[in-house]
């Protein structure tokens, strides 16, 4: 029985096509995920070495504060301040959407930020990525910052 040339070959083809290619998508995706949930661990762990491995060497990260006004720092000012820092931080996401076209990803999800237990400041973060020999690096955050009108965390309250 020859199936190459059958509409049943063809079906069978574009199912088992189709059903991959949102894994290798999702593949992508997660490992985006991962990168920025590891840059939060390593924030909240004051971990230098691991904030390195994440940020491309000329990142940035560029927040815009209540007002309009904005603050940049490059990516290694950034880890300093993280490292140097002995304040307990936490920041969550949530709803995140994750785009990847080959070797570029964004992410832009919302946010919430605790300082020693307590909230802190919420907005959305925008994050894009890179694709190194490594995995994926963060190139540059943008991120907003709201202290007032912030919506309650789906996540509920932070665990300490």
């Amino acid at each position: 029985m020859r199936l190459c040339g059958t509409p049943l070959y063809a079906a069978l083809l574009l199912a088992a096509l189709g059903a991959s290619l949102p894994a290798w998508a999702q593949s992508d995706e997660g490992d985006v995920l991962k990168t920025v949930q590891r840059t939060f661990d390593a924030m909240a762990a004051h971990d230098g070495v691991a904030l390195y491995e994440v940020f491309l060497p000329e990142a940035t990260i560029v927040g815009v504060m209540p007002g309009g006004r904005t603050r940049s720092l490059r990516g290694d000012e950034f880890i300093q301040r993280s490292v140097s820092s002995q304040e307990k931080v936490q920041e969550r996401i949530w709803d995140a959407m994750v785009s990847v076209n080959g070797g570029v990803a964004t992410l832009v999800a919302p946010y919430d930020f605790h300082r020693e237990g307590k909230f802190s400041h919420c907005g959305v973060d925008a994050v894009t990525l890179l694709k190194s020999s490594t995995g994926w690096r963060i190139s540059h955050i943008f991120f907003t910052m709201q202290t007032r009108g912030c919506p309650a965390s789906p996540l509920g309250k932070p665990k300490p």
